[in-house]
């Protein structure tokens, strides 16, 4: 998964491959460029402690 951020003219229509994403949301970026969004989640994997910054958005789990 690669996020973009992009400047996107309100008239264009993305076309997206579907056989390489399910599918495409937008989120404002009055929302991610704020720092109280903005949390640590840490999880298990095999064994291994693994610790991601997030930022949960409607039904989404942003990751990095």
């Amino acid at each position: 998964m690669t996020p973009v951020l992009a400047f996107v003219e309100p008239k264009y229509r993305p076309k997206i491959d579907t056989n390489e994403v399910d599918y495409l949301f937008e989120v404002p970026l009055e929302f991610l460029a704020s720092p109280t969004n903005l949390s640590a989640v840490g999880f298990q994997i095999r064994g291994q402690h693994h610790r991601v910054l997030s930022i949960p958005y409607k039904d989404h789990f942003i990751w990095e």
